[in-house]
């Protein structure tokens, strides 16, 4: 409604109308005051005409999109909104991450007929999870027990066979687990306090750390593989974008394999060759392969709503992954094909009219902008010399997250 507002009515829509709240607060409804002022109409109004015209634009970007042939699903979604996310074969089952609005998040199993509960995580925010014939690797926030503004992230290995549960390591900023083609040691990103990314491998027998690569401060990573044991493969994010790298983990040689700039890719796997992932090319976010051996990309979904969280599963020659509707995603599954998939080079960037509008509409854009690197000194706080700043002077901690007259009468009610 905003972005339709700068379209049809000029930028000066929303501040003229902001500062009609400001000046005029006695008046009934400012609000719908300062945009009949500036030819807008009603609230109301302006709501069904952005929706009209999304409606036409969006219509005319799907006449292009043919669904997936041949997909199968295999999760039934009855009732509330609920997700099935990082789906996977394991021991003649699917694995899958549930979420939904009328329950906490579960890892569970299902077939044909029936769902089982496995283990329940803790505060664990649906990020990823690497499961394998014996373990489910997954990362959970630990809050400090000191200090309020502290956390860790902290990684979390659930046994099949004996139900245990342990955690890799504490007080650490562990991210995105991936175990290892044996099972005997988890690869990880690990974020230290100077904002400093590093890929390290743990031994998940005695927890000890085995190796690790540290990455230059601009430089994050994210969603590593393991491509085999001596090879892991990892989206890195600077400043010219994101891109697919290689790294040799015995010489630590490092080979940039593919760079799609500042489109988005995110969730990979790999397995026989390929490294599986999802993109945000076109209207839709869709799974890509690409061949390791040629470095060729192709698109192997084209859903009309999104796909996401692939897992090739080379045994039965078929695709998992989870495929967007209006009820949450639904476990997909794609027959796998070698020569499956259209070129990453015939298909057509998608562009979104009205934000490429107001982008050469705008005056600063942080995209293209040039932003002069300012280098700031910090120095040590001192109580004492700062104790006569009357902003400073309170009886009291706040608690920027509660309402101040909350903790007023409750700092009260203590006194007395």
């Amino acid at each position: 409604m905003v972005t339709y507002g700068k379209l049809k009515y000029g930028g000066k829509l929303w501040e003229s109308t902001i500062n009609n709240v400001a000046r005029k607060p006695y008046l009934l409804v400012p609000f719908y005051q300062g945009l009949k002022k500036a030819g807008a109409g009603s609230k109301v109004l302006l709501y069904n005409n952005t929706f009209d015209s999304l409606k036409a634009l969006w219509n005319n970007d799907n006449r292009v999109i043919n669904k997936t042939n041949r997909l199968k699903y295999l999760s039934n979604l009855c009732g509330p909104y609920t997700n099935y996310l990082y789906p996977r074969y394991v021991r003649g089952k699917i694995f899958a991450v549930k979420t939904g609005i009328n329950d906490i998040t579960r890892f569970v199993f299902l077939d044909s007929i029936s769902e089982s509960i496995i283990c329940t995580p803790g505060r664990y925010n649906n990020t990823r999870v690497s499961v394998g014939n014996n373990y489910i690797a997954w990362e959970e926030v630990q809050p400090d027990i000191r200090w309020q503004q502290v956390s860790y992230s902290i990684i979390k290995l659930y046994n099949y066979n004996t139900g245990h549960l342990s955690t890799l390591d504490r007080k650490t900023r562990l991210f995105s687990p991936a175990l290892s083609p044996g099972e005997d040691s988890v690869l990880a990103v690990r974020e230290n306090e100077n904002y400093r990314s590093s890929l390290i491998i743990c031994r998940i027998s005695d927890q000890k750390e085995v190796w690790s690569k540290e990455f230059p401060l601009e430089t994050l990573i994210s969603y590593p593989v393991w491509i085999d044991r001596k090879t892991i493969g990892f989206i890195q994010t600077d400043t010219s974008g994101k891109s697919i790298h290689l790294l040799d983990i015995q010489n630590y040689v490092d080979r940039n394999i593919f760079n799609c700039g500042f489109e988005n890719i995110t969730n990979l796997s790999a397995k026989d060759g390929y490294i599986y992932f999802s993109y945000d090319k076109e209207l839709a976010r869709n799974i890509y392969r690409l061949n390791l051996s040629t470095l060729i990309v192709k698109r192997l979904t084209n859903s009309e709503y999104g796909a996401d969280f692939a897992n090739p599963d080379p045994v039965q020659n078929k695709l998992l992954f989870s495929d967007y509707t209006a009820n949450g995603y639904r476990i997909a599954e794609l027959p796998l094909r070698k020569n499956m998939g259209i070129n990453d080079s015939l298909i057509t960037e998608y562009h979104y009219a009205w934000a490429d509008t107001l982008s050469r509409r705008a005056g600063f854009n942080i995209q293209t902008t040039q932003i002069r690197n300012i280098q700031y000194d910090s120095s040590r706080y001192r109580r004492l010399s700062h104790a006569l700043y009357l902003h400073s002077w309170t009886p009291f901690y706040f608690d920027m997250g509660l309402p101040v007259f909350i903790q007023v009468l409750h700092y009260c009610h203590r006194i007395n």
